[in-house]
């Protein structure tokens, strides 16, 4: 039977109010604010994420107190994971069907729970497994800050929802592999295990058979991720080959590692965690003989094409950060961790020290990630990046005359960084955030990049349950995009109006990307929460007032609204026209009818080619007359799937038909985008029609 058979065979049908049996261990269950997570399994073994909305906090104790296997007898819709719908954002759907999980249910009631009771040894085995990570995990709460994020991660493979953004320095300087439960972390427990077992005077033939049953169970203990299963299989291999008397050889080893995990997981190396840990532990078996220093520096450049190809960016200090911290790391930090973890549970003093030493190396590590050398190079062509990848092992191989391929590796990254950062096509981007706006317009060879809105969430709070600040879209999509395209720099932010689903992550905007000058509506730069949000991240000469009539310097923009100054409401939004791509483009923000009307009144001969209809396609927006006179080609609408407000309005569409108007929109379409070159008509492009 094929994999992609046995697929479609555990693959259920969507469905609405499906009553089901869910088994789930107690690890696998997350309270996010009001939202109960879990992944579990369904009577057939197949694998589901499921996520059930809390309406009263008395239902919290309901699930923090299951600390066992249980079964959950539920009531909940049926779907397929969440797919991607902009470029370069992260695919839920791909990632969990590559973890063997083909359904997400949304749970509408959770009728009763009840404990499993395993009659199988193996299924008792894997059921202690994980009630033993749920207390281990539990247990570590009590740990103070630095050390329970250190402890948790490190030992037993658990990250919390502020896992990122309390190790950031962490992350921004290509350190985040330390906390890949692997080779590392086997290494140390398989000697942990001997030592102990030694001094208890017990023969290494029994250790090396205790280690082949107690490494399986420390996989499932951590989490198991597929790097670790990985180290695990390969160091089963070794103990295997001596206790049977015959030699294995590391590259036969990992081979057959690869073979079996691949059979497990047939996705293996599609996911950028898989492609770096075999990646780095296949050429790790040709640097034995080198130093330490050449060893680190041929390990950066093994990664580096990786990571540009997923993360589109590289800090100049990760190659001096990973010779200083590998050695300190693995020598004091991890076993400070363990030692503090496990001992800091019982005895405070002990805890508060150890987390005081990491803390200081968290912040050191947090500090040296502020520095300047932070390059954002972009996603560069999976051809160009697969020939320096080859150069580089071809590299790590030679033993001889190296410097034509070390030319050769550096002329290639320049080619693909000046092809990234001068490119020959300008864009127009609507990009898909849900409910809200946030348009890219960026000329060719970047000579302007403008960003109109950043969008925002809504926030709509659950009396009685804990606030979670989840990560922005804008982070996670549109200056994902932007750093792809190797853009890190805005010579204007534009916004619409002062609401939050067109501004409520200008802060995150501002953090991560650096801008010129930030324009609103006249007026707006006045008002006390608008300027509370922007507070400290950009000096307020740099926040423009604009007005009809206003055209920046440089800026491809004329305004064309507001006539006198407000403070940012809706029927103060500015309106922003411009001409690029051999096309006219009007960008209306939540402008209502009125201001619409006042539009064509001081702008008489007004027409545009392409139009953002207003208010997400809201019928306070749209007048009939207003559109006969624009006569617009194609309509643009930018609204969140099944929002609370109906967005696009029945009698918007109705008007579009009447008037036969063409029109996109992101609740179908996805990212909406448009390419041209100078001079030249382009053509138009939308994510989820090219992707389906």
């Amino acid at each position: 039977m094929s994999f992609n058979h046995h697929q479609r065979q555990l693959r259920l049908e969507p469905r609405e109010n499906a009553t089901l049996r869910l088994q789930v261990q107690p690890d696998q269950i997350d309270l996010v604010g009001n939202q109960l997570r879990l992944t579990g399994k369904l009577p057939n073994h197949a694998k589901v994420t499921a996520i059930y909305f809390l309406n009263d906090p008395q239902e919290i104790n309901r699930f923090t107190s299951v600390s066992t296997t249980v079964n959950l007898m539920i009531v909940g819709d049926i779907s397929e994971p969440l797919q991607s719908t902009n470029i370069n954002e992260f695919d839920r759907r791909r990632y969990d069907e590559q973890s063997g999980i083909l359904n997400t249910i949304k749970i509408n009631e959770v009728q009763r729970i009840t404990p499993v009771k395993a009659a199988r040894f193996s299924a008792i085995i894997l059921n202690g497994c994980h009630v033993a990570r749920y207390r281990a995990v539990q247990a570590s709460n009590q740990l103070p800050g630095s050390l329970k994020t250190y402890y948790q991660g490190l030992v037993l493979g658990a990250r919390n929802q502020n896992f990122y953004e309390q190790l950031s320095g962490v992350k921004q300087l290509g350190l985040i592999h330390l906390f890949s439960i692997s080779g590392l972390h086997v290494t140390l427990f398989m000697a942990i295990v001997e030592r102990s077992l030694t001094v208890l005077k017990r023969s290494k033939r029994l250790i090396e058979w205790l280690l082949l049953g107690l490494l399986p169970l420390y996989f499932i203990f951590t989490g198991g991720a597929t790097g670790l299963l990985r180290a695990i299989l390969m160091a089963e291999h070794r103990l295997l080959a001596n206790r049977l008397g015959f030699k294995v050889e590391s590259i036969d080893n990992f081979g057959l590692t690869l073979l079996i995990c691949t059979l497990i997981q047939p996705a293996l190396l599609m996911q950028f965690g898989n492609q770096l840990s075999f990646g780095l532990a296949f050429c790790l078996l040709f640097l034995n003989d080198v130093s330490f220093i050449k060893q680190t520096l041929l390990m950066n450049l093994v990664s580096l094409p990786f990571i540009l190809f997923h993360v589109f960016e590289w800090h100049v200090l990760s190659l001096l950060s990973n010779l200083l911290v590998l050695p300190l790391f693995s020598v004091v930090i991890f076993p400070l961790t363990f030692i503090g973890g496990v001992m800091g549970l019982k005895f405070q003093l002990i805890a508060q020290f150890v987390n005081v030493l990491i803390g200081w190396f968290n912040d050191c590590l947090n500090g040296i990630a502020t520095l300047p050398g932070m390059i954002t190079f972009g996603k560069p062509p999976l051809e160009g990046l697969v020939i320096v990848f080859v150069l580089t092992l071809i590299l790590i191989g030679q033993r001889g005359r190296t410097g034509w391929i070390k030319l050769t590796i550096l002329a290639s990254y320049v080619v693909m960084f000046m092809g990234i950062h001068l490119p020959m096509n300008g864009e127009v981007t609507y990009f898909d955030i849900g409910q809200g706006d946030c348009f890219l317009v960026r000329e060719p060879f970047n000579r302007s990049v403008s960003m109109i809105d950043t969008g925002g969430r809504l926030n709509f709070k659950t009396p009685g349950f804990r606030k979670v600040t989840a990560r922005s879209r804008a982070e996670t999509i549109t200056i994902n995009y932007l750093k792809s395209k190797g853009i890190a720099h805005l010579d204007g932010l534009y916004l619409s109006h002062k609401d939050a689903d067109h501004t409520g992550d200008t802060p995150v905007v501002l953090r991560n990307l650096r801008v010129d000058h930030v324009y609103v509506p006249k007026g707006m730069q006045q008002n006390p929460d608008f300027l509370k949000r922007v507070k400290g991240l950009i000096s307020t000469n740099r926040i423009m007032p604009l007005q009809a009539g206003n055209q920046p310097a440089y800026s491809p923009f004329k305004v064309v609204h507001p006539f006198k100054p407000g403070l940012g409401e809706n029927g103060d939004s500015m309106v922003l026209y411009c001409e690029m791509g051999n096309l006219s483009w009007l960008f209306t923000g939540d402008l209502d009818r009125d201001g619409e009307r006042e539009i064509i009144r001081q702008y008489p001969g007004l027409k545009v080619d392409v139009l953002k209809l207003g208010h997400h396609g809201s019928k306070t927006s749209s007048d009939p007359e207003v559109l006969k006179q624009l006569s617009p080609k194609v309509g643009i609408i930018s609204a969140g799937r099944k929002n609370r407000y109906g967005h696009p309005n029945e009698e918007t569409l109705a008007t579009l038909a009447k008037l036969r108007i063409p029109y996109f929109n992101t609740q179908v379409d996805g990212m909406i985008t448009y390419t041209f070159r100078n001079h030249q008509t382009g053509s138009w492009k939308t994510f989820l029609k090219e992707n389906r």
